[in-house]
């Protein structure tokens, strides 16, 4: 009896105490639970089917308190900070991704960092729809041509070639009207394979006007008779061919600009120019006269000053005789009047024998003339004699004269001694050169690509030049300034310098096939100098002999 009491005893007190427990849990349970995070921060990775991060895709995130974008890192990561709301959607978007399906999502708001899962990109490819390019390249490069098609630059309107020029690739134009292509310097125009107005580069590209080019070619040219029988001899030039378009192939067109200042200044230039099909007739000419000077200070020095005069004008015909015979004529005059004066005066030390520092004063003044004139014929005549025989002659003439006068006072005092020298130097010159060259080609029946050819070419240059050297320096005494002595120097120096130069060729071309054939080739070349110079004094009964 006493051992079953005491069982149900200690039963009813361990009952007791659980029921007390579960009280005291249920009464903890059902406490207040914590506030919510007013912000947290969401993170997570966006990885493509390869199980690499997508770099730079857009994150978007939205919920009733949030609109937030970021892009992923170069690990594909993304950070929102300071999102407001536990419950948002996230959608992914990236180039070359499908975009991912709007995601919600509703977080524990008590957490402060929520790191979601990662989020797959699946890839997409579209496939594009046939694309038809219509037309030819800009740039077409050929065995010794680079060809532009002028309709792919644009332009001003009534742009010159120059402009047009400057929009393409490799080519660098100076503001002189000088042109570069590719590193290598222009050297002649042509239009539609003729030179232009004499192969006048500058004045081709500034005066022409742009909308009239259908083609921009860039040659290497190797001479009239490589272009013929396509042996090529020598090192070519760069040359600029300008094709006209078909319908701007007939036209006139003419330049004119002036302008005037003060002391006498001027500067004027015509250009004018025909084009009708195979005729082209240019005139042009540019005159220009400066003054330059420059003023000495008050307290001495010197000053300078004088004018400049310059001018050139050309002429150039280029048109048919008949249905075989074409000819280019071109005539061109340039010449320079530049007249200086020039005032010095200077201050300068010398030691006497005892070791006394001398004060020397000069002043100089001089004066001098220098005048140029060159003259230049060209004629190019052209025969297709028949369907089978070529020739061209080309006669030029070139004639340049120089004439110089040049005067200086120089006087000079000093404790040492006083001196009056007064300097003549004038000198003329005058170099007459004549030149020829004579092609003709023969291709054969049978076969065109068969053909012999012979090209003469001769050069004449005869220089002739005449110096007159007079020098008076006169001694003075002080302070009478009497003259103690004087030395006179009065000479002629004469030169003559004569160049002969004498070219003869020949050619055979012999097709062995589609791509190759045998060349025969002779040469002659001759080159004959003689020059010669003296020197005179001129005394009072007449020239010395030669010193």
């Amino acid at each position: 009896m006493n051992y079953f009491y005491r069982t149900f005893r200690s039963g009813f007190v361990l009952a007791l105490l659980v029921f007390c427990a579960s009280n005291l849990l249920a009464q903890n349970q059902g406490g207040t639970p914590p506030p919510p995070l007013p912000t947290r921060e969401v993170s997570g990775i966006v990885k493509d089917s390869t199980d690499l991060g997508v770099i730079g895709a857009t994150v978007t995130l939205t919920s009733d308190k949030d609109t937030l974008k970021t892009s992923t890192n170069n690990d594909g990561i993304f950070i929102f900070k300071n999102v407001k709301s536990a419950t948002y959607t996230i959608l992914v978007t990236s180039i070359g991704y499908s975009n991912s399906k709007p995601m919600r999502f509703k977080q524990n708001d008590t957490t402060p960092r929520i790191v979601m899962d990662p989020i797959l990109l699946k890839d997409e490819s579209n496939t594009l729809n046939t694309v038809v390019i219509n037309g030819t390249p800009s740039i077409t490069y050929k065995t010794d041509t680079v060809e532009y098609k002028a309709s792919d630059y644009v332009v001003r309107k009534n742009a010159t070639v120059d402009e047009l020029l400057k929009k393409m690739e490799g080519m660098e134009v100076g503001t002189d009207g000088s042109l570069i292509h590719q590193g290598q310097a222009v050297t002649k125009a042509r239009l539609n394979g003729k030179d232009f107005v004499g192969g006048d580069l500058a004045n081709a590209i500034k005066n022409l006007p742009a909308e009239i080019v259908d083609k921009i070619q860039m040659v290497d040219d190797y001479g009239d008779q490589a272009a013929r029988t396509g042996v090529k001899d020598g090192d070519p030039q760069k040359i600029l061919n300008i094709t006209t378009r078909t319908d701007k192939s007939v036209g006139n067109m003419a330049n004119i600009n002036a302008a005037a200042g003060s002391n006498d200044r001027y500067d004027a230039g015509i250009f004018a120019t025909r084009i009708n099909g195979n005729q082209t007739i240019g005139v042009n000419g540019n005159f220009k006269n400066t003054v330059n000077g420059v003023n000495g200070s008050d307290g001495g020095g010197g000053a300078s000053g004088g004018t400049t005069r310059s001018g050139n004008g050309s002429l150039s015909i280029r048109d048919r005789l008949g249905k075989k015979i074409e000819y280019n004529l071109n005539y061109g005059i340039n010449g320079n009047d530049v007249n200086s004066i020039s005032d010095i005066e200077s201050l300068s030390f010398a030691i006497d024998s005892a070791g006394n520092r001398v004060p020397i004063n000069r002043a100089i003044t001089r004066n001098g003339d220098n005048n140029n004139r060159t003259h230049n014929f060209r004629l190019e005549v052209e025969a297709n004699l028949d369907s089978l025989n070529f020739l061209r002659v080309i006669p030029t003439f070139k004639f340049n004269s120089t004439t110089n006068v040049n005067e200086s006072f120089t006087l000079q005092r000093s404790a040492i001694g006083n001196q009056n020298q007064n300097t003549n130097n004038n000198s003329k010159n005058k170099t007459p050169e004549f030149g020829g060259s004579i092609f003709y080609q023969h291709t054969f029946l049978g076969n065109r690509r068969r053909n012999f050819s012979f090209q003469a070419d001769l050069n004449s240059n005869d220089y002739e030049a005449e110096q007159n050297q007079l020098q008076r320096i006169e001694y003075l005494n002080d302070p009478a300034d009497a003259v103690i002595r004087d030395s006179l120097v009065n000479r002629i120096v004469a030169r003559n310098n004569l160049r002969s130069n004498y070219r003869g060729s020949v050619t055979y071309v012999e097709p062995l096939s589609v791509n190759t054939q045998l060349e025969f080739n002779g040469q002659l070349n001759y080159n004959g100098y003689d020059n010669s110079a003296t020197t005179r004094n001129v005394t009072a009964s007449g020239f010395s002999s030669v010193i």
